[in-house]
């Protein structure tokens, strides 16, 4: 198959990790695959050598902000001129180009990935209007977990054969390897993720502060970058902290990173299916986690973790303490990577959506036409 990916940047983030992990095991498969972004690669391109080194082109279109009919006119000439037969466009912001052009170039088969609904649903109005009429034109959208797919079947009008649902995975090679951490005198905990309000980081470390003062001998990792870091430093300071939370900055050595935690902690007040929990759970790592988006279905079923309300830093507290007191964190860590094994492979989700381009390529040759809501 001739395979698109049309996304805003290459960016770092959940879906532009998506992308990449699919785009290259894609590419491994035999798959001609190309990622396309509308705009730019973004300030901190992540995986732009890995893409390249699996003979996958990167192509920007450069489009300024604001609607831009002459990026649609380049976007529908390039897919004219690559013969492209899936166009797989990534979140919202992006997918009325993707299916105003795959319409006008032809494309056989048009679907959008939605990677989180937090920032669709509180979109202004005419925003959510271009995205409903996006998927009707579309062949289908698919929520990367059961807690987007309900939020797109309850807030959209569209055809239940429209909406679909692949759950994400990840590239657990790295992950799996890594052996359970020996204990010792520290328990560190740690988390992943930029720093933004969502991640609710102040949270982890009130809360953090809060487990320092019974139980000194811990301490926190934060790997991420973002505006917010001096902020959380000084908060860090001012909790009397500062010397036990360690801010990593930005770096792409997940794995090497999860090596060197106890505890995987994850504080956001809003997710989808977070990359960076599938990760954790492939590492072995036990999970402390919010009770938000797919979190709590993941968690709970695994029986690999311990969860709590978002916005409380006494209750992530209290979880974090649980966990810091267990006898059996190495059996919890081992529950959460049979399950990220078992459900939450790249090459399970490779097959989801291989089975998906598949049947809307079919059902365009058969001329079988488009529901209507």
């Amino acid at each position: 198959m001739r395979i698109v990916h049309l996304i805003n940047s290459l960016d770092v983030g959940g879906a532009e990790q998506v992308v990449t992990s699919l785009a290259i095991h894609q590419r491994g498969a035999g798959h001609s695959v190309r990622v396309v972004c509308l705009r730019d690669l973004g300030p901190d391109p992540l995986n732009v050598d890995r893409l390249h080194e699996a003979g996958v082109a990167i192509v920007t279109l450069g489009k300024p902000p604001g609607l831009h009919f002459g990026t649609l006119s380049k976007l529908v000439a390039y897919l004219k001129t690559e013969r492209i037969e899936v166009l797989h466009t990534h979140n919202h912001l992006v997918h009325h180009y993707g299916a105003l052009a795959g319409r006008a170039a032809r494309v056989p088969a048009i679907l959008n990935s939605l990677h989180g609904s937090a920032s669709l649903l509180t979109s202004a109005a005419w925003t959510k209007l271009l995205f409903w009429l996006s998927c009707l034109l579309g062949d289908k959208v698919i929520g990367v977990c059961r807690q987007v797919e309900s939020v797109l079947r309850r807030a959209f009008p569209l055809p239940s054969g429209k909406v679909g649902m692949v759950d994400n995975g990840v590239e657990l090679s790295r992950f799996l390897q890594l052996p359970a951490r020996a204990p010792g005198r520290v328990v560190v905990f740690g988390s992943i993720g930029r720093l933004d309000p969502v991640k609710d980081h102040a949270n982890l470390l009130e809360a953090f502060a809060l487990v320092w003062n019974r139980h000194p001998r811990v301490e926190l990792r934060l790997l991420g970058s973002g505006d917010l870091r001096q902020k959380l430093e000084e908060t860090a300071a001012a909790l009397g902290i500062a010397d036990r939370v360690h801010f990593e900055g930005f770096s792409q050595d997940t794995a090497g990173f999860l090596a060197r935690l106890d505890i995987y902690v994850i504080s956001s007040l809003s997710e989808g299916l977070p990359l960076t929990l599938l990760e954790a759970m492939g590492a072995a790592r036990p999970i402390v986690a919010t009770a938000v988006g797919e979190i709590p279905d993941i968690v709970g079923s695994a029986h690999c973790g311990w969860l709590c309300p978002p916005s409380s830093p006494a209750e992530l507290a209290a979880a974090m303490e649980q966990a810091l007191l267990s006898p059996e964190l190495g059996t919890i860590g081992a529950r959460g990577r049979n399950a990220a094994r078992a459900h939450y492979s790249i090459e399970r989700m490779a097959r989801d959506y291989q089975e998906i381009y598949a049947t809307a390529i079919a059902d365009g040759a058969r001329g079988v036409p488009t529901p209507r809501a």
